[in-house]
């Protein structure tokens, strides 16, 4: 883009931001990051910090997510919180799941799908009685798990 002449937008970094986090380019990925305000004064918003924390939960840096959404700005979104959980779910991190768990729950108390997820992280490390206690808290709650759907 630099050759031709072109400037990046919100969105051209959007798009960089995803591709290095399913691409692996961790490093690569923070330095776009931080060449958004710096060197072209664009504004960050949520969904590049959403990118940032898929980028480095996808590489297992899930303390350095957490602190990302704490340090973001953005650290009463959702959104954020749920990709780090996802994230926990893929590494077995019952730990930080547990407290990323909590802050959706806390943001979207009738949301299932942080539910199920922590249910998932505690269930897949055979970690039986905090997954059952999730069950409970849904049905306290009447917190409902709608049903998977396929256009198939």
């Amino acid at each position: 883009m630099k050759t031709y002449g072109f400037h990046p937008n919100h969105i051209t970094f959007l798009g960089v931001l995803t591709a290095c986090s399913h691409g692996g380019f961790v490093e690569e990925g923070l330095r776009y990051y931080e060449s958004m305000k710096k060197d072209h004064g664009i504004e960050t918003n949520v969904k590049h910090c959403a990118c940032v924390v898929d980028l480095l939960g996808r590489s297992g840096r899930l303390v350095d997510a957490e602190n990302f959404i704490l340090n973001s700005g953005f650290k009463d979104n959702p959104v954020m919180w749920r990709t780090l959980l996802s994230a926990c779910r893929v590494y077995k991190d019952t730990v930080t799941g547990k407290r990323a768990a909590e802050k959706v729950i806390e943001l979207e108390p009738q949301d299932s799908s942080s539910y199920v997820l922590l249910y998932n992280i505690y269930s897949d490390a055979g970690i039986e009685l905090p997954a059952m206690k999730i069950r409970e808290l849904m049905n306290d709650r009447r917190v409902k798990k709608e049903p998977g759907q396929s256009w198939i």
